[in-house]
């Protein structure tokens, strides 16, 4: 049960707002539909996982106050979109997808900004990939019940951040140089994201992040590649006189006295919310005002996901800030929203709490 049962069935009795939940016989929470609510009713207590919609919301206007300073007006009008982002999300009660017999909240409707920087649509568009990839695995095992699956980080040189711009479209040529190599040949589809961390100096570190699809075969004729083999690959892709380092291996599933603890499916799933997590954590979003404005500018209008062979057509159209809502809402479980019927109740932000709180009806005032 991923929701607090009590909570929830304590909003939806009042889904009109302004009635106040007290103990019934049995100790759940009922409606008293005489008296009326003291104090809001915020989205977390109805449904504890939901705390994350507060910390994103936190996250982006921590960034939108960073913008709403900056001298140029571009920055600042960033800012504005960034800080009504999903302002008012709509939850509808379902059913939950591992108990039947309790509800969760789940969104079914909110406005995005699709601003790259801004870490509720970060989260989204990870939820959107996980969604895409959630419809794919099972087309790719039933093609290829065989095929394997790689995870790869391929780094280079920390530089300043005023290069950074330079620095990933580089990255990408390598990449480019990489793919036409017979090392890559048996590679039958590949999904790409650029991600940056902020180094303690201020510098910034691109590196990509990869998930690969191999045929068995790949492991039996001495064609994967060991992780010093790959180093020296990625040097001469990259055109440089050092050795980036990179990371390499086979997605498989965590082992508990030697079985399995996992699905083949869950497994992967993993790799890719590695992969998809974000462009750049939060955290180093804000921790230098400049930084930011610096990154925001070096990293306008890139590409940071890609992907090819078979999985392109699977996974659809890679290009980011073109999302629609229904897209940017995600599918980060598979409770449906389609029931027509389901009873679906409105939270606002509320800037002094710093959380969601269900939304007053008009009609109460």
């Amino acid at each position: 049960m991923v929701g607090n049962q009590s909570a929830i069935r304590s909003v939806s009795g009042f889904a009109e707002y302004g009635k106040t939940p007290s103990q019934d016989s049995e100790g759940a929470l009922a409606v008293d539909q005489s008296a009326t609510i003291t104090r809001p009713v915020y989205l977390s207590d109805c449904s504890p996982r939901d705390k994350r919609w507060d910390r994103r919301k936190d996250e982006a206007r921590q960034v939108a106050s960073i913008f709403a300073n900056a001298p140029g007006k571009w920055h600042r009008r960033l800012g504005e979109r960034i800080c009504s982002c999903a302002d008012s999300l709509e939850m509808a009660l379902v059913a939950s997808p591992t108990d039947p017999e309790s509800q969760i909240l789940k969104l079914a409707h909110s406005e995005f900004c699709r601003v790259r920087v801004d870490p509720i649509c970060q989260w989204r568009r990870a939820l959107k990939w996980s969604g895409r990839f959630r419809k794919a695995i099972p087309q790719v095992a039933e093609m290829y019940p065989d095929a394997r699956w790689i995870y790869a980080v391929l780094t280079q040189e920390n530089v300043p951040i005023s290069d950074l711009r330079q620095s990933i479209i580089g990255e990408g040529k390598a990449w480019g140089r990489f793919q036409k190599r017979k090392e890559f040949g048996p590679v039958m589809g590949w999904f790409k994201t650029v991600e940056v961390t902020r180094s303690k100096d201020g510098s910034a570190h691109p590196h990509l992040n990869l998930l690969l699809l191999v045929p068995p075969k790949y492991f039996r004729h001495g064609n994967y590649i060991q992780q010093p083999a790959l180093m020296t690959l990625w040097r001469e892709c990259l055109q440089v006189n050092y050795d980036p380092r990179v990371w390499i291996e086979t997605v498989k599933p965590k082992l508990k006295h030697g079985q399995p603890t996992q699905t083949p499916f869950d497994t992967v799933m993993n790799a890719v919310h590695e992969v998809a997590k974000y462009a750049t954590k939060p955290a180093d979003l804000v921790a230098d005002p400049a930084w930011l404005l610096t990154y925001t500018n070096q990293v306008d209008r890139l590409r940071f996901v890609s992907s090819g062979g078979i999985l392109k057509p699977l996974l659809g159209d890679t290009d980011e800030g073109k999302e629609t809502d229904e897209e940017m809402i995600g599918h980060d479980d598979s409770a449906s929203t389609s029931d027509s019927e389901a009873l679906s109740l409105w939270f606002d932000y509320i800037e002094p709490a710093r959380r969601y709180a269900l939304r007053p009806d008009p009609s109460d005032d």
